[in-house]
């Protein structure tokens, strides 16, 4: 009995040691490759930072967020549609009462315009002569 005992402890201390060996293995490769690789966020060792994109004042409530097919972001808000192309931000607000500027959804239908959703309906924004254009007009084509 004796005999199965010291071999039932003497494999538990090989497999411990194998165990313990397996995780220093697993910590080194784990360090090299940590240190083979860089920081998915860094740029030459150095961190992008952050810029906040402020809208005007009046323009404080945010409804939609679009990316467009060339890359340009365009925000619909309470006070209109708001263009940011990475370095700075172009309102194209209506002269219009607030219902029209309240814009509530963007989509691109094809290469030369966006399709707005407002509060009071749908309307075009074309991008080649960034002017709006009334829906019944695209209609009629």
């Amino acid at each position: 009995m004796n005999k199965i005992t010291n071999n039932t402890l003497r494999w538990q201390s090989y497999i411990n040691r194998l165990f313990f060996l397996f995780l220093l293995l697993c910590t080194i490769f784990e360090v090299c490759a940590a240190n083979s690789k860089p920081f998915p966020f860094s740029y030459g060792n150095q961190y992008k930072s952050f810029k906040n994109i402020l809208l005007p004042h009046d323009a404080n409530q945010v409804n939609t967020i679009f990316q467009d097919n060339s890359g340009l972001i365009w925000v619909g808000t309470k006070n209109g549609l708001f263009s940011y192309d990475g370095y700075r931000i172009q309102d194209y607000v209506l002269e219009a009462d607030s219902e029209t500027k309240d814009i509530f959804s963007i989509v691109q239908i094809d290469s030369v315009r966006l399709c707005l959703g407002t509060g009071r309906g749908i309307l075009f924004f074309n991008l080649f002569t960034e002017q709006y254009e009334p829906v019944n007009a695209q209609l009629k084509r």
